[in-house]
């Protein structure tokens, strides 16, 4: 498997073998059941301030992934 994270133009993820429909309906399942997450977090206000934490930090991640290539210059 590749992933590749590009600033400019979005990401791309290459994957050799497994069964397709499968790799393809995961990521829209996951989705949604995070997406559920969220939403049933949002009835208690403990868990909806560990939930606030868990985005926070999936949202943290792929900058530092890409850190290196949104601070260079295009011209140097």
């Amino acid at each position: 498997m590749h992933v590749s994270i590009d600033p400019n133009a979005g990401g791309c993820t290459k994957v050799e073998g497994g069964y397709p429909p499968l790799i393809l309906a995961a990521g829209y399942i996951g989705s949604a059941f995070l997406g559920a997450t969220f939403v049933l977090a949002g009835f208690d206000t403990l868990i909806a301030k560990i939930m606030s934490w868990v985005l926070g930090f999936g949202m943290l991640v792929p900058l530092a992934l890409v850190r290196d290539k949104l601070y260079a210059l295009p011209y140097s």
